[in-house]
């Protein structure tokens, strides 16, 4: 993590060969990352928690090369897509077990209607509202983490 740190400091140290090295690992992490998720996504529509055993790397690795090639890219688009990716790792949770868990899309925008809210909770059941719940926070805790390191408003 020593090597992400040096990456956002306002002055660079200079490259060594570990950090030349480093750069290359984050790249081929993304890009299989983004091979995986586009390929989870087709067949587990979005809404559903699935545990971290069926990330193709260690979650917190994959951030960490997420966070390196946000810094790197000048690409709009590709940044973008890489918070995008980086959020969605809250889909992500240890103790889901072999079949995801529907969550439903995380607006939980009722409109101050109670009604409405209660008949959220009736559909999604006590499972689903626990992990929608530990998705949603760690969602938000993901774009924090974003603004921290200046990539995101």
């Amino acid at each position: 993590m020593r090597f992400i740190k040096k990456l956002f400091e306002k002055k660079s140290s200079g490259e060594t060969p570990q950090d030349k090295i480093y750069l290359i690992e984050s790249e081929k992490i993304v890009i299989d990352y983004s091979n995986f998720h586009y390929h989870w996504e087709k067949y587990e529509p979005i809404g559903r928690v699935a545990d971290i055993k069926k990330l193709p790397y260690q979650k917190e690795r994959i951030k960490a090369s997420l966070l390196v090639e946000m810094k790197r890219t000048n690409d709009t688009e590709k940044l973008e897509a890489l918070m995008l990716f980086y959020a969605s790792l809250a889909q992500f949770q240890e103790g889901v077990g072999d079949i995801d868990i529907e969550i439903g899309i995380i607006n939980t925008d009722h409109g101050g209607d109670p009604l409405r809210a209660a008949n959220m909770k009736i559909k999604m059941g006590p499972k689903s509202l626990k992990w929608r719940e530990i998705v949603a926070k760690e969602g938000k805790d993901l774009i924090a983490e974003l603004r921290i390191y200046g990539i995101s408003k």
